[in-house]
């Protein structure tokens, strides 16, 4: 425990000298328990009750609510502030200030809590505030790997950026400031209808935010509709606290948990492998074909399959057959990427780039 409270600290230090928030005031109570994550059988609403224990950090919920445009999706309206406003959040440290005021909570679990808040600015952000006061190593190993991550990342259009983070021994807690994302993927599909447009444009976005972590030889392993949200129309990937970083010269890692989101999830993630789960680039084409079977059809390839036990069964299976039914026309050509991305063989799955450089993307219909 001393270890990971080194290395949040280490990490605190490793910026340049600049504005950084610090502790919360007690007034503000963001204790939420002791860490209690699970592994979600989501479904096709991100809201099924199915669930087995596991090591996750829940990430953080966006927007809710109708979107009367999709293609033009507006920031959220708030609350004017007058310049004397009590501000509900205050992060300050030695280097100054931040204020912000609380708008909602977007989303919560174990220690965390992601709240919506207004700076000084007048900006809306994204503020993940999380209780390290009963979190154990591995939950403090998440949060430090995902800083770390995002740092690692800052920069691509595609990846939620982090402005600032802190941590406080006094109050122990970490804060890290994210732009905010005005809806996810999840409530978008719930709430609309997509086009054929729609869908090439989600799916060229969310290729090339996994090709931007490829890239830097990172595995996301919790590849789901929840954490792709809209910024100013673009689609960006969040939540990198289960992800792991692999060398250059190997394809995959043996995490000793197993992590992420059932109907997202690929078969060799979910084979005991000597105590251990296999995931690896190939893991991810997985979820993205999953995800992409949601956006064509409306529902995720195994969503009439309920249980936990039973759909991971299912998902194993080499003999339970994939149904892909009839599609208009113009969605023909993404009939043969879900066939291709939802292959049982990870080696038989197509990389990152050829999926970009497949016909569908650049078909005009």
């Amino acid at each position: 425990m001393a270890e990971d409270v080194h290395h949040l600290a280490k990490l605190a230090c490793q910026r340049k000298p600049r504005k950084r928030p610090g502790c919360l005031p007690k007034s503000l109570s963001v204790v939420i328990g002791p860490p209690s994550v699970t592994l979600k059988d989501e479904g096709d609403s991100e809201n099924n009750g199915d669930s087995i224990t596991h090591d996750q950090v829940v990430s953080s919920k966006s927007v809710t609510g109708p979107l009367t445009n999709i293609a033009n999706v507006d920031s959220p309206t708030v609350p004017s502030v007058q310049p004397f406003v009590d501000w509900d959040i205050v992060m300050k440290d030695k280097y100054g200030e931040k204020r912000f005021k609380e708008i909602a909570t977007i989303g919560q679990g174990g220690s965390s809590r992601v709240v919506r808040v207004l700076g000084e600015d007048q900006v809306v952000y994204a503020l993940k505030i999380v209780d390290l006061t009963h979190a154990d190593r591995s939950t403090k190993t998440g949060f430090i790997n995902e800083i770390k991550l995002l740092q690692q990342l800052q920069g691509s259009a595609h990846i939620i950026t982090l402005i600032d983070y802190t941590w406080d021994k006094q109050c122990n807690k970490l804060l890290l400031l994210l732009e905010h994302g005005e809806a996810d993927l999840a409530n978008v599909v719930q709430q609309h209808k997509l086009t054929v447009n729609q869908i090439k444009t989600y799916w060229r976005d969310m290729l090339l935010a996994v090709k931007a972590i490829q890239d830097v030889n990172i595995v996301h392993r919790d590849l789901k509709p929840a954490n792709f949200v809209l910024v100013r129309q673009t689609l960006k990937l969040i939540d990198f606290g289960i992800s792991s970083s692999i060398r250059a010269e190997v394809t995959s890692v043996i995490p000793s948990d197993r992590c992420g989101t059932i109907s997202y999830m690929a078969p060799e993630t979910l084979q005991d492998q000597d105590n251990s789960f296999k995931v690896g680039r190939y893991s991810d084409v997985w979820s993205l074909g999953c995800i992409l079977y949601l956006l064509v059809y409306g529902y995720t390839p195994f969503h009439h399959v309920k249980g936990t036990v039973q759909k991971m069964l299912a998902i194993v299976n080499p003999d339970h057959h994939i149904a892909f039914p009839h599609v208009p026309a113009d969605l023909t050509r993404a009939l043969d990427i879900l066939r291709s991305c939802l292959k049982r063989n990870p080696k038989e799955r197509p990389t990152i780039s050829e999926l970009l450089a497949h016909p569908f993307l650049h078909w005009q219909s």
